[in-house]
């Protein structure tokens, strides 16, 4: 979803949905991000419930003109041949992009308020590009590295160290906010030289 532009009364919902994103990817209960090493492959799976969400790299470090790779899959692994999920029409994985120290610059994490049906085939793995969208509230600094990041038609990111977080947002029930959820995440750490 590049260069999501949402409207100016989902801004602060987004950013809110965004900060949890962050801080969920923070909680001491969750996956440890794994730690740059000299460029190491990333392998990472989360499971729920019959869900498996899975992130792949080839390497923890890249060149500010390298494109990032990266691949993650939603993949339904339960007993019925098929399930249904339902969750933003934006998508049934977020990607929030957090700096750590420099400009502290944080993009993604954003979903549209919308409710859309997901079915998903057993062992059909869905294949999520990397998201990039974004939003802000006020006058921020970032404003134009914001808007010319989401509209690079591929991923990367300016030199520094990284936290991303993958997650999975949907609920098992038709647009039911009381429905069980599936939310899994999976937060790593990339070096950007």
């Amino acid at each position: 979803m590049p260069g999501l532009v949402m409207p100016a009364r989902r801004l602060a919902v987004a950013w809110v949905v965004g900060v949890a994103l962050l801080a969920a990817g923070c909680d001491a209960a969750g996956p440890e991000p794994a730690r740059t090493s000299g460029g190491s492959a990333l392998d990472l799976r989360s499971e729920q419930a019959g869900f498996v969400l899975e992130v792949h790299l080839p390497s923890t470090a890249f060149t500010i003109e390298d494109t990032i790779p990266l691949e993650t899959t939603l993949t339904w692994t339960g007993p019925k041949a098929k399930t249904t999920v339902w969750g933003s029409g934006s998508g049934l994985v977020t990607f929030l992009y957090g700096e750590l120290g420099g400009a502290g610059r944080s993009m993604g994490g954003v979903m549209t308020a919308d409710c859309h049906a997901y079915d998903l085939q057993r062992n059909v793995p869905l294949v999520v590009p990397p998201g990039k969208g974004w939003s802000t509230v006020g006058e921020d600094p970032n404003l134009a590295f914001y808007q010319a990041w989401a509209a690079d038609p591929v991923l990367h990111l300016p030199s520094g160290t990284w936290r991303i977080v993958v997650a999975s947002d949907g609920l098992l029930a038709p647009c039911d906010a009381a429905a069980a959820p599936l939310k899994q995440s999976i937060p790593f750490e990339l070096t950007i030289r």
